[in-house]
């Protein structure tokens, strides 16, 4: 628990109880932040595969050059 504490800079002796009381929901919200960064890298990545899934899977754009298009 100490070495935690110390990643996010707070360095403690031997913690009394009242010490702890007061880390304890900063421990809390650690572990909060830490699960949503998980769950929200997961919906980031999962969205970046699917769509390059789609893409993938379309046909390929054939190159307009020399169409009617670029000529006047």
């Amino acid at each position: 628990m100490r070495a935690i504490l110390r990643e996010v800079g707070i360095k403690l002796g031997t913690p009394s109880r009242a010490a702890f009381a007061l880390v304890e929901p900063l421990l809390v919200i650690l572990a909060t932040m830490l699960r949503e960064f998980g769950r929200l890298t997961k919906q980031v990545l999962i969205g970046m595969a699917s769509r390059r899934l789609v893409a993938d899977a379309m046909p390929k754009r054939t190159s307009m050059a020399g169409s009617d298009r670029t000529r006047r």
